[in-house]
């Protein structure tokens, strides 16, 4: 069986980046080769960023009304679990498609299943899941959801340097410094 998968342009559309720590700022570098417009939502503005980004601060709502992609970069925990929920997702534009590579317990997965299943959420990209190991099955069965193994940090030159940080971790601490 063959589908025909017609994507669409990213040129001129608006990312909202929830989260603009390094990779989300990293995010919305790459993003400007697209010639995207770039919004962003974090605890705190980044007023250096906002000018060598052309980014532009804006509150979780604004963004999920406003943006064309969603991207989520926010770290795990209470403070951010089902940070995008129900009402949250109903915010968002029709034809919005949200993408999660930060902590899957940031995003209610029975809540974006039944966004994208009702069109309310044009479609989602996801890198971690709410239940680590265990995908959400009507998420993995829906063709408007690519999902991946938490790849994110699946390179060579990134495992090096994660092996070259911890063994420096563990020389600093051997060493008293």
């Amino acid at each position: 069986m063959y589908r025909i998968v017609i994507g669409r342009n990213l040129r001129g559309k608006t990312l909202g980046i929830v989260g603009f720590g390094r990779i989300g700022q990293k995010v919305a570098e790459m993003a400007k080769a697209f010639e995207m417009k770039i919004i962003y939502y974090s605890r705190s503005r980044k007023p250096e960023a906002e000018r060598h980004l052309a980014a532009e601060y804006r509150s979780l709502e604004d963004l999920l009304k406003t943006a064309d992609v969603v991207s989520l970069h926010v770290p795990g925990g209470d403070s951010t679990r089902h940070l995008l929920g129900p009402e949250q997702l109903m915010l968002m534009k029709r034809e919005a498609i949200l993408i999660n590579v930060s902590r899957g317990t940031v995003v209610d997965e029975a809540a974006l299943a039944e966004a994208l299943c009702s069109g309310r959420v044009a479609a989602a990209g996801l890198d971690v899941y709410e239940y680590e190991l265990f995908v959400n099955e009507r998420l993995a069965a829906l063709p408007n959801v690519v999902l991946t193994p938490h790849i994110g940090c699946s390179t060579w030159d990134t495992r090096y340097a994660m092996t070259t940080k911890a063994v420096e971790n563990i020389y600093e601490v051997l060493a008293g410094i």
